[in-house]
């Protein structure tokens, strides 16, 4: 949840959700997003590299939180 900073779309506040192990186009539905806890609080990263890593960090994280 947040402004995307990394990509400087603008000051609209966001909610995008990463859907572990699914695959399938959710787009168009209606989801409800519960938020159980905070991984990290918001940055800008200097390239989309270092966000994608920082992604793969997140889902390690929440996996270990999960079990």
């Amino acid at each position: 949840m947040g402004v995307r900073p990394t990509f400087g779309t603008g000051r609209a506040v966001l909610v995008e959700a990463f859907l572990l192990d699914r695959d399938e186009d959710l787009y168009g539905r209606v989801l409800r997003v519960d938020f159980v806890a905070r991984l990290r609080g918001e940055r800008r990263f200097d390239t989309v590299e270092a966000l994608v890593e920082q992604m793969r960090i997140d889902v390690v994280q929440t996996r270990d939180r999960c079990r």
